[in-house]
């Protein structure tokens, strides 16, 4: 059976992260190393996903920032002049080869988990300019609801700002 592990990301996971993340855009933004290893030390929340059947290789990541963190994302922006507490994903990226296996939706459960114990409410943004069907049904499926759109890039792309909502880990049992 193959498992998937998710866990703290590593340095020596950079490269890798770094390789896919370019591998998606232009769905996510190109970054470079430095970008990485200041989200190491600035996000709430930075996770990669092995499978049990490939140990050592990344099949994805999830960067989640939390309001007290200094970044510059116009969507991140957005959130903390809305929201006084949540969890933002400023991206997750599944390799290629681990798509359609459930780790997408692995690593939103497991950032659900961990904003349940912090703040209760998980943020992102989706593009509908150009439009990201795909990722409009998933996050709808998740239980994201719309609560703002904006333009970024200097009008080039419009997003629809997402927030969940959760119940907090103590209200849970």
């Amino acid at each position: 059976m193959n498992r998937i592990i998710i866990r703290d990301v590593l340095i020596s996971d950079l490269p890798d992260i770094v390789a896919l993340n370019e591998h998606a855009v232009p769905a996510v933004n190109s970054v470079d190393e430095g970008f990485m290893r200041t989200s190491m030390d600035r996000a709430a929340y930075f996770r990669v996903v092995e499978q049990s059947a490939q140990p050592g290789r990344v099949a994805g990541f999830m960067i989640g920032y939390t309001p007290e963190a200094s970044y510059e994302s116009e969507n991140f922006q957005w959130f903390k002049g809305h929201y006084p507490s949540f969890v933002y994903i400023d991206r997750i990226v599944i390799a290629p080869f681990a798509q359609r296996m459930g780790i997408g939706t692995a690593l939103y459960d497991n950032i659900s988990r961990f904003a349940s114990e912090t703040t209760g409410t998980v943020t992102c943004e989706v593009n509908i300019r150009p439009r990201n069907d795909d990722s409009l049904a998933f996050h709808a499926h998740c239980g994201f609801r719309e609560v703002g759109t904006q333009e970024t890039k200097g009008g080039t792309v419009a997003v629809s700002l997402l927030v969940k909502e959760l119940a907090p880990a103590s209200a849970a049992h």
